[in-house]
């Protein structure tokens, strides 16, 4: 591990550990997602070459933890950024930054947002039970979706040169970014009030099929040990991970190892001397 990487997750840590105490605070539900769960279980902290940190939150409470930060949150340290707080921040996800921070990635270098370093937390839905009321909510998300980020300015450099990606920047043009959110939170808030037995995780980046899994793995949770400190995940962890890596306990090739593709870190006042 490079010592970048090393105080990038330090930050991230500590970035957990305010998400952590306010969910805590007000008894809301958050759990380790995706890569940050696996590493948990695989590694007890960060897979080595991982750059970011990823939560889950059951939409009621996601919300309630959005409305709590305005109030609870340190605004001079923290920033929640949310599709509200940014015109061109294009997700549904949130991301707690860290003030005075700066971070480039290649996917979101043409974006004007925020960019301090940051953490992820994710709404989980509900997944509408019947198959045509599922089929509008899920590819009428994806399809807002995509043509959101990329009217927003999201997109890797190789993404950027291929013809989809400029036909989609075109018919993007016919539609303004608040009508765009406004119809993608539209579509992913099909599946509230109904009776679901799955649930998503919409904005994730492994696609809205991998992302899916059963409502009930949410009921029981514990707390694992990450790095120095202990996260919340839930207790059908093997279920879990088995149904987004397969076998997760084996080391993806080095090729595979994936990030965000960073460009340059400024630590700002947190850069060790």
């Amino acid at each position: 591990m490079t010592e970048e990487l090393e105080q990038l997750h330090n930050l991230e840590l500590l970035l957990a550990l305010e998400v952590l105490r306010i969910c805590e605070k007000h008894k809301l539900k958050i759990v380790m997602l995706a890569g940050t769960f696996l590493g948990a279980i695989r590694h007890n902290g960060f897979i080595p070459w991982d750059d970011d940190m990823d939560f889950g939150m059951p939409r009621k409470d996601f919300e309630k933890f959005k409305e709590l930060c305005s109030s609870d949150l340190d605004s001079e340290k923290y920033f929640l950024q949310t599709d509200q707080t940014d015109l061109n921040y294009p997700f549904n996800f949130v991301k707690l930054r860290l003030n005075n921070t700066h971070v480039s990635e290649e996917f979101s270098l043409d974006a004007n947002v925020h960019s301090g370093i940051y953490i992820d937390i994710f709404p989980i839905d509900d997944i509408c039970p019947k198959s045509f009321q599922r089929f509008v909510q899920l590819k009428g998300f994806w399809l807002f979706r995509n043509l959101l980020w990329i009217k927003c300015g999201y997109g890797d450099n190789d993404r950027k040169k291929r013809l989809t990606f400029k036909l989609v920047k075109i018919a993007s043009s016919a539609f303004s970014i608040s009508f765009l959110k406004k119809m993608k939170h539209k579509c992913i808030l099909l599946g509230q009030n109904k009776v679901a037995d799955t649930v998503v995780v919409s904005d994730g980046s492994y696609g809205l099929k991998k992302e899916s899994f059963p409502k009930a793995w949410l009921d029981e949770v514990e707390k694992y040990s990450f790095d120095n400190i202990k996260l919340w995940g839930m207790k059908n962890y093997e279920a879990y991970l088995r149904h987004m890596y397969g076998d997760y306990m084996q080391l993806p090739p080095e090729n595979q190892r994936n990030h965000h593709k960073r460009i340059k870190i400024d630590f700002g006042p947190y850069a060790e001397k």
